[in-house]
């Protein structure tokens, strides 16, 4: 498995004038590079209804949404919920599936606010907030997305950890790495 984080950069590409249709080049192109017993992973910035997210959300046959524990996490969250239910709705990704909210960027220790947004998250989404598989804040997520290197390619603890917790969302949500 290969996990590369997605850069702020990329965000850019959001301003690019191609012709209609921009939103079914992503799916297109993944059909040459993503076979049918692979999986492929999009990480993009968090940016709900932007021209990347709904091409992603277009190519995807499953969605995970991250949600940092804060205001912004739980805003993120109910933006991206309502994305997804439009691309479904327009018909131009019918079957796709939302597996799970992951908590993300989570620091240690008890925290008030974090505990509140944990709560609210799991009382308004259900069995869809996945608290058992918390993606822990570490310094090595930064690091391989300056780089542009994939956080498995990383030496040391914090990337085997973040590895290892990759491993088990994908497990959990029906995906073999």
């Amino acid at each position: 498995m290969q996990v590369i984080a997605a850069e702020r950069a990329l965000a850019n590409r959001e301003t690019d004038n191609v012709a209609v249709g921009l939103e079914f080049r992503l799916r297109l192109g993944l059909k040459g590079v993503v076979g049918p017993d692979m999986v492929g992973i999009l990480d993009l910035p968090p940016r709900a209804g932007g021209k990347l997210v709904t091409s992603a959300l277009v190519a995807a046959t499953d969605v995970l949404i991250p949600a940092t524990l804060d205001e912004d996490g739980r805003i993120g969250a109910a933006e991206a919920l309502s994305t997804i239910k439009l691309v479904k709705d327009l018909g131009m990704n019918p079957d796709l599936r939302v597996v799970g909210i992951i908590p993300s960027i989570v620091p240690g220790g008890r925290s008030t606010l974090k505990d509140a947004i944990g709560e609210y998250l799991a009382d308004t989404y259900g069995s869809l907030y996945r608290d058992d598989l918390v993606i822990p804040r570490h310094s090595v997520r930064q690091q391989t997305r300056f780089a542009c290197v994939p956080i498995t390619d990383a030496p040391g603890r914090e990337a085997q950890a973040l590895t290892d917790v990759y491993d088990r969302i994908l497990s959990a949500s029906g995906v073999e790495a």
